[in-house]
């Protein structure tokens, strides 16, 4: 292998491992197959991906799987939050902290969960607005992650009212732990 050194216009230089191919030319425009950058480190897939073999899964396996940047004793780290069901209603939360740098695991944490079901999901946008359910069309209840909380996302259409007003799409998420409206926005439709 030979090391080469390429200096761009800002006057940065780059180290790069370049391997020597059978003619001895480097291809114009073809990436490296090794490029050290001294302030790299691990992306956010790969801090996923350790997190996931840790615990003994595959991303088909949990739900949600939220990877969010920040920093720790200022350094950088990733935090993954990620669920897996254990049965009816009931998950397993797993956090964890994994340092930019390495990818080392610098902690980690699994919490039993019970969510509530779909139709109390259902019940608190419901209630939340004034409505029952003969009043509301075009119903949808799924289970999501959002900022590693696990929720439930709750769409429904009102029916015009007896006033002849229009009819507006409401769009719910609920905390799918403790049943409470974390958010809310309505449309005209």
């Amino acid at each position: 292998m030979k090391k080469k050194t390429c200096s761009f216009r800002a006057g940065l230089a780059v180290a790069l491992s370049v391997a020597s191919l059978t003619s001895g030319a480097v291809l114009a425009g073809a990436a490296p197959a090794s490029v050290a950058l001294a302030a790299s480190g691990i992306s956010e897939s790969k801090a996923r991906m350790i997190a996931l073999k840790d615990a003994g899964f595959s991303s088909h396996q949990v739900l949600g799987l939220d990877t969010d940047d920040d920093k720790q004793d200022g350094k950088k780290i990733y935090e993954v939050v990620f669920f897996k069901k254990t049965g009816d209603r009931k998950y397993d939360k797993y956090r964890y902290v994994i340092a930019y740098k390495d990818g080392k695991i610098l902690k980690h944490s699994k919490r039993d969960i019970r969510i509530i079901t779909k139709q109390q999901a259902l019940h608190e946008a419901l209630y939340k607005k004034h409505f029952s359910r003969s009043q509301v069309y075009d119903v949808d209840v799924d289970l999501d992650e959002d900022d590693g909380m696990i929720v439930y996302e709750v769409d429904y259409t009102s029916r015009d009212g007896a006033n002849g007003g229009p009819s507006l799409d409401f769009e719910f998420t609920i905390n799918a732990e403790n049943g409470k409206v974390v958010d809310w926005d309505w449309d005209d439709d």
